[in-house]
């Protein structure tokens, strides 16, 4: 095989040095074309066989499995090709990236990968001037990795010559685009999946971008103190490098409140005033109430109002409906109240401003500036 390999390419260097007639290389485009038909067709329709079954939770199919084998056959022949064309024995070039790359994909044959995690090549040009080991392919998996270089320097002609076309000239580089074509030919089974991935990616982020815009304009309005506190509560949470939902809790800690408040035992005209409140500690299910189609909270709470005939202080119990109304109970000395509040903080805060403050408190979290 490798001396049949050998043959074609010096023959078709002796019809391209002898013919002249040979079209110039369009480079970069002529790598990709050249593998078009030997690799990548083959590589694409694993990569779609593989989204399928992706998609519908499956393994392989038989037929499927097959394209796995027709790929697996494909890149090995050209690695054979690319080593003969680089003049790089066998077990040392191109073939021993494919080897890595099909011992991450198949067990016996089979295909066994993990789709999320798809490994593949990549060509990358030496701009090192003091690194004398030319051009190179990398192989990269999470476990795994490894480096050929590859001198496109004085093989030109033999890339030229086997992709049937002229050394173009003026400072590009057929070997180059003969490698990165390769590189990229190979490594293109797994675009299927990773197109579907950041098309998937790009839902979940418009779909957790709505769910953290509903917070900021449904959930209880929150001050400083009880930002600092929720998210110091889900720190470990919104420290996570994937999208995350809003928290499913909001945290209070002396939180104020306006609201109306009667004591029946108060002095008459002073029995329905408004009153101050603040909460000492109070949670709040934004979304939902224990599973109910509403949100709902509590807080410890106390008030304060200027009474004739009753304590001024009353302590007692917030509920919280809906993120917007309050309502509860307090007692002064045996003197029971009740009160209802609309969330008036809610009514004017500056959403903007609470964009920035949930912003700024991430980026603190993360250690950022």
């Amino acid at each position: 095989m490798k001396l049949s390999v050998q043959l074609i390419v010096l023959l078709l260097a002796s019809l391209f040095s002898v013919s002249g007639v040979a079209a110039t290389c369009k480079v970069p485009d002529s790598g990709t074309a050249y593998w078009s038909k030997k690799v990548t067709g083959s590589s694409k329709a694993l990569g779609d066989a593989l989204l399928l079954a992706k998609l519908e939770s499956r393994p392989l199919s038989s037929q499927e499995i097959q394209k796995a084998r027709d790929w697996k056959e494909s890149i090995q022949r050209s690695a054979v090709e690319v080593n003969t064309v680089f003049g790089v024995q066998q077990g040392r070039g191109a073939d021993r990236l494919v080897t890595l790359l099909l011992e991450q994909n198949l067990v016996d044959g089979e295909w066994q990968s993990n789709t999320e995690s798809l490994a593949g090549l990549k060509f990358a040009v030496n701009d090192d001037l003091d690194d004398l080991r030319g051009d190179r392919v990398h192989f990269g998996a999470k476990n795994t990795k490894d480096t050929v270089y590859f001198d496109t320097e004085s093989r030109e002609a033999a890339c030229a010559a086997v992709m049937g076309c002229e050394v173009p000239g003026g400072g590009t580089n057929v070997c180059q685009s003969y490698l990165e074509g390769w590189s990229d030919a190979v490594a293109s089974y797994r675009n299927a999946v990773r197109e579907e991935n950041a098309l998937q990616m790009a839902k979940l982020s418009i779909a957790y971008s709505e769910a953290w815009d509903r917070y900021l304009t449904e959930a209880r309005s929150q001050t400083l103190f009880d930002r600092l506190l929720t998210a110091g509560i889900y720190s470990d949470y919104l420290k996570e490098s994937h999208f995350q939902l809003p928290p499913e809790y909001q945290f209070f800690a002396f939180h104020p409140s306006v609201l109306m408040e009667y004591v029946d035992d108060a002095a008459d005209g002073s029995q329905f005033k408004a009153a101050l409140a603040v909460e000492w500690i109070g949670i709040n299910a934004w979304q939902s109430c224990f599973g109910a189609n509403f949100a709902c909270g509590a807080s410890i709470v106390s008030t304060y109002s200027d009474r004739a005939g009753v304590d001024d202080f009353g302590h007692g119990l917030m509920f919280h409906i809906e993120n917007s109304y309050s309502f509860g109970v307090t007692e002064r000395d045996g003197d029971v109240g009740y009160f209802l509040t609309v969330d008036l903080l809610k009514a004017f805060e500056d959403k903007k401003s609470e964009v920035k403050g949930w912003q700024e408190k991430a980026n603190e979290l993360l250690g950022k500036e």
